[in-house]
């Protein structure tokens, strides 16, 4: 949730201080968010299928990239940053 919230305000950020300081605040959410999720799998995953999950989870940070960066190619120059914000809001 923390992460969420302040990945959306920072589509509305005034300036880079203000964007600096949501962009950190949405990093500690996340920085609690992947252990979280690596713990859950722990849990609840079958034993036999647990690795194969975990790897296909921790997968999709650098997926998740790499496809919001080729998104961002023609939409930032149209748009601006902050669309790229408001495009995360889908994904939340």
């Amino acid at each position: 949730a923390i992460f969420s919230a302040f990945t959306i305000l920072c589509a509305f950020a005034p300036n880079a201080a203000v964007f600096g300081g949501l962009r950190l605040l949405a990093g500690i959410g996340l920085g609690g968010l992947v252990p979280s999720a690596n713990a859950l799998v722990a849990e609840l995953v079958p034993e036999k299928w647990r690795s194969t999950i975990a790897t296909l989870m921790m997968s999709g940070v650098p997926i998740g990239g790499s496809i919001a960066a080729l998104i961002g190619i023609p939409l930032i120059p149209a748009f601006g940053w902050p669309v790229m914000f408001v495009i995360a809001v889908v994904a939340l």
